[in-house]
């Protein structure tokens, strides 16, 4: 994903916003000439991720306080891997990330499809993924997440269903990334303008604008 936004990812400064068990920053390790800084609230996951990732930049402090340390127009890439729907105040948490972007810097948002979990687990009659309050103060569909993009000084807004992941057990997690695949199928037949509510999850991508 990220190769396809910066071609030239040579010292690309990257930051994550709710790194929680760091699962992006373990792809972000791949890339060693990134600069990565990481926020997480939660003290004990954040000490986690200070040893097991010793060249990451880590923030152990919430999103307001830590988004005050950072320069404006800092970073080329910021993330948020399944985090936005956390936050009390998303919208406020756009604006921030737009701040302490580049001019052309990129935004990644993954979040649940929430009304696609609710279809895979009616489906399979098994509640393989949970979602909603209280875990999630917001549940997102495309529509409402590129609106609020837009809303908040984001533009080339990309959304797509989201990737493959795991759930509980073997087989249901065979069967949840078979249908997965079968909606980014989907997704690409129809010119990429329908998303399947069974996706589970859609990752958005968007550039600031000037």
């Amino acid at each position: 994903m990220l190769q396809n936004i910066f071609p030239e990812t040579k010292g690309a400064t990257i930051l994550e916003v709710g790194s929680g068990y760091g699962h992006f920053l373990t792809i972000l390790e791949r890339y060693t000439d990134f600069k990565v800084t990481g926020i997480e609230p939660d003290q004990s996951l954040a000490e986690q991720l200070k040893t097991s990732f010793p060249n990451t930049r880590i923030i152990n402090t919430t999103v307001e306080l830590a988004m005050a340390e950072l320069q404006a127009q800092e970073f080329d890439v910021i993330a948020l891997i399944a985090s936005l729907e956390h936050f009390k105040n998303p919208s406020f948490v756009l604006e921030e990330c737009k701040r302490r972007l580049k001019p052309g810097g990129k935004i990644i948002i993954r979040v649940p499809f929430a009304e696609g979990y609710f279809n895979i687990n009616r489906l399979l009659k098994k509640r393989i993924m949970p979602f909603g309050a209280p875990r999630h103060l917001y549940d997102f569909s495309d529509k409402t997440l590129g609106a609020m993009l837009a809303e908040n000084g984001f533009q080339d807004i990309v959304i797509e269903p989201g990737a493959r992941e795991s759930t509980e057990g073997l087989i249901y997690t065979i069967i949840v990334n078979i249908i997965k695949s079968l909606c980014k199928v989907l997704w690409l037949i129809s010119g990429k303008r329908y998303i399947s509510s069974f996706t589970g999850s859609v990752v958005a991508v968007a550039t600031k604008s000037k």
